[in-house]
């Protein structure tokens, strides 16, 4: 049987609606909230054709650009890009057709509300 084709996003907490109790970030919130409803869209269109579509967050990754925001930084840890990368090309690899539209923080496997 032919492996589905994937697309997969890089998404962010701040971008879930019915969890957002802080406000701000707008453009960067309103921005994210796109994508998400894009991927959304695009997983029900896709699963009609064998394509699935997911949208993964990695948290706060430990890179230049998230030095600014470490002290707000609600996880216990920041990862390494390297660590990153690997915890989501594993997700990417074994999701298939049944994941398509899930939005899912790469550590704890877990399903973000919309």
């Amino acid at each position: 049987q032919e492996e589905p084709s994937k697309v997969v996003a890089v998404g962010a907490g701040v971008a879930s609606i019915s969890t957002n109790q802080a406000g701000g970030w707008y453009s960067y919130r309103a921005s994210k909230t796109a994508l998400n409803a894009f991927m959304k869209n695009l997983s029900i269109e896709g699963g009609r054709h064998k394509v699935s579509a997911f949208t993964l967050y990695p948290q706060m990754v430990e890179t230049a650009l998230s030095k600014p925001y470490v002290k707000g930084n609600p996880y216990p840890e920041l990862r390494s890009p390297e660590e990153t990368a690997d915890q989501m090309l594993e997700l990417i690899t074994s999701f298939g057709i049944s994941d398509t539209g899930r939005f899912v923080n790469i550590w704890s496997r877990e399903d973000i509300p919309w």
